[in-house]
């Protein structure tokens, strides 16, 4: 058992990919000649294909970010890509209700890759003490590490993927590992279910706050603003409660309301993406992303032509 947990500590301090692994790749594609910048959970990381755009582009965006986060992204990616003239922001029930920060609990390697330090996150300072203490390079192993056995230290999913996106990085990008067609087994009631459990206690009132904070922002700094709603399968339009469809459609036309000029691309329900075009409830494939990103060009050229403010 000595040689065993011996090991096992080795293992961690010298193996487990740190938060602070993660920064540097996942910025590159914010630099100052991108002119349009994605924000939104995995959703957009799924359906935008920053290379099919006809305009420099980069996308900020991982799992369950809500507005809260993407106000801290944005922050960075616009100190990194400080000519950006139009931002998409994704209009959707995850990003309004989602508390990112307890989601994710302690764990939040995708936020950091995306810019954001320990210190910007929207706690008080003795949480963000106990959270350094979690994150330093002796502990951090000890808190996050499934189990301590051998299978778990070397076989463990989790430290696959974590090393897999410490050589990649690219999961903001739309380049991920994905299922080419639709899984009944993860279809959208199943999604669902997962988000009715994820979304609870529901973090509406802070994320209305930060979104209108970044929206107002971006207009004082002449930046032109998007909505963008992302196709989901019809499973899950058929799931959802009424309640977030009425939350989504209300904020929508709030916004457009209290900052005019706020454009808003909303295909949600839209009859042009089929089964073949997702690869669950939720998630556009790499033939559905090509489609949307197709559709996000054209409307983005039609909303705020080529100009870039």
């Amino acid at each position: 058992m000595t040689w065993w947990a011996a090991l096992a500590l080795l293992h961690a301090l010298v193996f487990v990919p740190h938060p602070a692994s993660h920064r540097a790749p996942a910025l590159a594609d914010m630099t100052p000649a991108t002119e349009v910048l994605v924000l939104g959970s995995s959703h957009v990381a799924a359906g935008v294909i920053p290379g099919n755009m006809r305009r420099p582009t980069a996308v900020a965006a991982f799992g369950a970010m809500n507005y809260e986060c993407m106000e801290l992204v944005a922050d960075q990616a616009l100190r990194r890509a400080p000519h950006v003239g139009v931002v998409a922001i994704e209009c959707d029930v995850l990003p309004l209700r989602m508390d990112s920060i307890l989601h994710y609990n302690g764990d939040y390697s995708m936020l950091y890759a995306l810019g954001v330090r320990l210190r910007d996150l929207p706690r008080n300072p003795y949480w963000k003490l106990k959270q350094a203490l979690r994150e330093s390079r002796a502990l951090y192993p000890l808190f996050f590490m499934p189990r301590p056995t051998p299978r778990g230290i070397f076989w463990n999913d989790r430290w696959r993927d974590a090393l897999r996106r410490d050589r990649e990085s690219r999961e903001f990008a739309g380049s991920r590992l994905e299922e080419p067609r639709l899984n009944p087994n993860n279809d959208g009631r199943v999604v669902v279910a997962y988000h009715r459990a994820d979304m609870l206690p529901d973090h509406s009132s802070a994320n209305q706050a930060a979104l209108r904070r970044l929206i107002r922002r971006l207009r004082q700094e002449g930046r032109r603003v998007a909505l963008v709603r992302l196709p989901h399968h019809a499973t899950y339009l058929h799931a959802q409660p009424e309640e977030w469809e009425r939350q989504v459609r209300a904020l929508a036309a709030e916004l457009q309301a209290e900052f005019p000029g706020t454009a808003y691309l909303d295909l949600f329900a839209d009859a042009g993406f089929a089964d073949e075009d997702f690869m669950d409830g939720h998630h556009l494939n790499r033939q559905g992303a090509a489609r949307f990103t197709e559709r996000l060009n054209a409307w983005l050229l039609e909303t705020f032509g080529t100009g870039n403010r």
